[in-house]
């Protein structure tokens, strides 16, 4: 016996859109969105000239590779100039304020943040509807995202300017300085 969720009353989802936890989820992804895309940029910026120092060869096509992006193609030969790479790039990370573990990237911590927030905005909108959002990929997950941002924000975004500004300092500063991992026992 299968048994159907009764429709949602525009007033209740109106009412839920405008709710503390609606409203602050949403800011705290959008506020760790914008900071992943910074963070991003800058971290792309400053570990460029790195690579190009680097001649990395595609061990699929035997092309040199023009991305760091595409590393993982690289042929086995080339693992210790990887190696040397990744590591002038964490050199470029501490010089850049990163207080993170040795071998991360602020950008990937910054990522990280901007989907633990993602998927709990997911989660608490799919809580509503009744639907596991936060179980949607690829660019199912875009539009859930989508419709869960434009719809907290009344559609225009007019909230953005008001709260996802309050969030953006706590993201930066997790991204740059990242909570320890727990030590293995």
């Amino acid at each position: 016996m299968t048994t159907t969720k009764p429709p949602i009353h525009k007033d209740a989802f109106k009412a839920f859109c405008r709710s503390h936890p609606a409203q602050t989820a949403a800011a705290r992804a959008l506020a760790a969105r914008t900071v992943a895309e910074a963070i991003g940029e800058k971290v792309k910026a400053y570990t460029r000239p790195i690579f190009n120092c680097f001649t990395f060869t595609d061990g699929r096509t035997g092309a040199r590779i023009t991305d760091p992006e595409h590393l993982f193609t690289c042929r086995p030969e080339d693992e210790e100039l990887c190696t040397r790479f990744y590591q002038e790039c964490d050199t470029e990370h501490r010089r850049q304020g990163f207080t993170g573990p040795a071998g991360h990237s602020p950008a990937l911590h910054a990522q990280t943040n901007q989907n633990d927030a993602e998927y709990e905005l997911l989660k608490l909108c799919g809580e509503f509807f009744g639907a596991p959002l936060e179980e949607t990929y690829g660019d199912k997950r875009k539009e859930a995202l989508d419709l869960c941002m434009k719809s907290v924000f009344n559609i225009d975004g007019s909230r953005v300017e008001q709260l996802a500004p309050t969030f953006i300092p706590h993201y930066h500063n997790l991204a740059l300085h990242p909570e320890p991992e727990p030590k293995a026992t």
